[in-house]
């Protein structure tokens, strides 16, 4: 298993990005070929964290080739174009992470 976590901070304009977030960004994470599944949380409390952490969204993908197949695809460079699209309502760009789970 391969995952994306992409972490937001608190958003300075919140109603306007979650509007936004919720009709345009999920559907097009929704079209990403390659994903098994996804989720979002919206974060209720953080420790040992200095930044204000809001929502976290976790893709989840067979392995790294799946991924980034998934992430240079036309609806992977939609998804990533539309981050950007979101910058006016947040105040820094979400922090990702990618990684592959390890057996324990």
């Amino acid at each position: 298993m391969f995952k994306m976590i992409v972490i937001y901070s608190q958003p300075k304009e919140i109603e306007l990005f979650e509007a936004h977030y919720f009709s345009k960004h999920l559907p097009l994470i929704k079209q990403l070929p390659h994903l098994l599944d996804f989720s979002v949380q919206r974060v209720t409390s953080t420790q040992n964290a200095e930044q204000n952490v809001y929502l976290v969204t976790e893709l989840k993908y067979a392995d790294e080739e799946s991924f980034n197949l998934s992430y240079t695809s036309a609806e992977g460079r939609a998804a990533q174009q539309d981050t950007a699209d979101m910058m006016p309502y947040l105040h820094e760009l979400p922090v990702v992470h990618t990684g592959k789970n390890l057996e324990v």
